[in-house]
């Protein structure tokens, strides 16, 4: 018999062994999304300007205010003070006549301007960051944006890597190394003397925590019966959302960079210790012709679930052993413009997603609020994703979502800078509405794919996704030169994603298709939907991590 028939007829679709499985593993969403999105806080740009020692160690006891104006332009775009400029002044030999002749100046523009040599930093609301600690700021700020580059690149790598050692060596020993290491190197990153050693320490996390929650995610879908596998894909998605709101209140507690990077490592180093009383996948056990440990798990199963199995099981599990390239993707029309197409929404998911919440910092207001709203609308954003499933369909639920979210970001382009708050509601609602495509298409690349290059497509799509990851902090940094053109790109991005969707085939209530030429005749008809067919059921078992 088939795993998916064993679990319908003997051990239960979904029980108590498999939702302590589903929910020690879907943790791992929460964990990583710690190591994902903390770069907010951790490497946050505290308010500064130029820091001249003089006027600081000054016997005159000069207030900050008179520091500023004698010393830091006025910026005439945004308000207040420059932060990367200071006037050429002899401070050196500064007495009280000289001072206030400098106060009562009224016309300041004879005065030469020159860049920082030193700054200041505020500390009202964070004490430390990357930031301040390694001087990330003016002609330097976009070195900060090449860490988040470098932290989707371990991404990219990570998801390129890790189906195939999963593969090899199971999904428990995988997870139970790189959820290891994930933690070696977050706790090294809390020492990190340099900017240099920084880096590369936050790009052999993202490898290693990516790798771990790909595999923890298809270990969720082939633990479980079909009718529960989008509710086990979503669990982890939902716990992701719930990161990111743990992170902002943590976050809020603790200024200091470092201190807050080694309390993150706590909740990770626990998690992993319980990581390791995780079985391995009977699945895979099958599939390597392990039959004797596959047939132990299987009665571990059963007897925690208190179901009774026959003796001689007989278990066949299907593995696709051809091997695929790209260019399978590609050879014929139909099937090029279905991957095209199905790359492109993986690539706007990420590109939009990770741009909004490492830029929601910028949005003004608070900034710890906006993050704790960043996280909590993905609850519901993952919520409305599982019902369009079940009741809509596939295309047109995520399209709409691309559609509705580019137009509210295209909408902060009218918006007065000074109106903070319909900023944050604009930006707050983009996010919400990829956050529901980003849920949907996870499932919908593995429908759209034909059993012959499933893994490879939605593998690919994987990557592509990771790109755009990659892409987003170069669009943030732009807003350094104009504050409306993160989201003007994102918007157009997200508007021609709701165009490109409507390529894909509409796959609710079908039969997919197991082979290439399946799939060419997969759009030239539709059948009408049939109630009575279980929807969940058609996505098929993923059998590789490299299907995240």
């Amino acid at each position: 018999m088939e795993f998916d028939q064993l679990l319908k007829q003997y051990l239960g679709e979904i029980g108590l062994y498999q939702i302590l499985v589903v929910a020690l593993l879907s943790i791992l969403g929460m964990t990583v999304s710690f190591t994902n999105v903390s770069i907010v806080f951790i490497a946050a740009v505290p308010e500064h300007h130029c820091y001249i020692q003089e006027l600081w160690q000054s016997t005159l006891n000069i207030s900050i205010d008179d520091i500023r104006n004698i010393s830091i332009p006025r910026d005439s775009e945004n308000g207040g003070f420059q932060k990367c400029k200071m006037y050429d002044r002899n401070y050196s030999d500064i007495t009280s006549s000289k001072l206030n002749s400098w106060m009562s100046e009224v016309n300041e523009s004879s005065v030469k301007i020159v860049p920082c040599k030193e700054w200041y930093y505020d500390q009202s609301q964070y004490i430390s960051t990357v930031v301040s600690q390694f001087g990330l700021v003016c002609d330097y700020e976009w070195m900060i944006y090449l860490t988040n580059i470098m932290f989707m690149a371990g991404y990219l790598v990570g998801t390129l890597i890790s189906g195939q050692i999963a593969d090899r060596f199971g999904r428990r020993y995988t997870i139970i190394g790189c959820y290891a290491l994930t933690v070696v190197f977050s706790f090294a990153t809390a020492f990190s003397p340099n900017f240099t050693i920084f880096t590369i320490l936050r790009f052999c996390t993202a490898v290693f925590s990516i790798s771990s929650y790909t595999i923890g995610f298809v270990f969720n879908m082939e633990l479980v019966g079909p009718s529960w596998r989008n509710t086990s894909g979503l669990s982890m998605q939902y716990s992701w959302s719930m990161g990111f709101m743990v992170l902002a209140l943590v976050a809020y507690y603790i200024r200091d960079w470092s201190t807050l990077q080694l309390v993150l490592v706590i909740p990770l180093a626990l998690h992993c210790f319980l990581i390791f009383f995780l079985p391995e996948s009977p699945r895979w056990l099958y599939a390597k012709c392990k039959t004797e440990n596959a047939d132990a798990a299987v009665r571990k199963i059963a007897k925690w679930n208190r179901k009774d199995i026959p003796k001689a099981l007989n278990v066949n599990v299907e593995t696709n052993a051809a091997n695929h390239t790209i260019i399978d993707l590609m050879r014929t029309p139909r099937m090029r413009k279905r991957a095209l197409a199905m790359f492109y929404a993986w690539f706007v998911c990420a590109f939009v997603y990770y741009g909004l919440s490492l830029n929601s910092s910028s949005w003004g207001g608070d900034p710890y609020v906006n993050f704790l709203i960043s996280g909590a609308i993905e609850v519901p954003a993952y919520v409305l994703a599982h019902i369009c499933f079940w009741k809509i369909g596939r295309r047109y639920p995520i399209s709409f979502a691309f559609m509705c979210g580019g137009l509210a970001l295209l909408c902060i382009l009218v918006i007065p800078k000074h109106m903070t708050l319909l900023i944050i509601v604009l930006s707050m609602t983009g996010k919400f509405l990829i956050s529901a495509g980003f849920g949907m298409v996870y499932n919908y690349a593995a429908e759209v794919f034909p059993t012959q290059v499933r893994n490879l497509g939605v593998g690919t799509s994987s990557t592509c996704a990771r790109v755009g990851g990659m892409l987003a902090p170069c669009v943030n940094l732009l807003g350094a030169f104009s504050w409306f053109v993160p989201s003007l790109i994102f918007g157009v991005a997200s508007l021609i994603g709701a165009l490109v969707v409507l390529l894909l085939p509409e796959s609710r209530g079908r039969n997919l298709p197991d082979t290439m030429e399946e799939a060419e005749n997969f759009s030239k008809f539709k059948r009408k939907f049939n109630p009575a067919m279980d929807d969940s059921t058609l996505a098929e078992p993923l059998s590789s991590a490299n299907d995240v």
